[in-house]
């Protein structure tokens, strides 16, 4: 799958992500943001671009923010236990 292109993003493109996340401070979702964005741009243009940027940005976040409310109502549920 080396050269192939997956999601409308081939391999050599899939290292200037990773080149980019590398190069500046923040974490790697940076290069998902990057592969979402060129995905998205190939098949409608600037604005699909940047709406598939925030998704690719947003969804990560989202999920684990989904677990940790998830987390939070177990752990209060057992607060309201008497132990005896």
């Amino acid at each position: 799958m080396g050269a192939s292109i997956v999601a409308g993003v081939n391999a050599g493109e899939m290292m200037d992500g990773l080149g980019l996340a590398e190069t500046t401070p923040g974490p790697l979702t940076l290069v998902t943001e990057f592969v979402g964005f060129l995905a998205a741009y190939r098949d409608g243009g600037i604005m699909l671009g940047i709406a598939g940027a925030a998704l690719t940005l947003w969804q990560p976040e989202f999920a684990t923010f989904d677990w940790r409310i998830a987390a939070l109502a177990a752990l209060s549920g057992l607060m309201l236990l008497r132990w005896h």
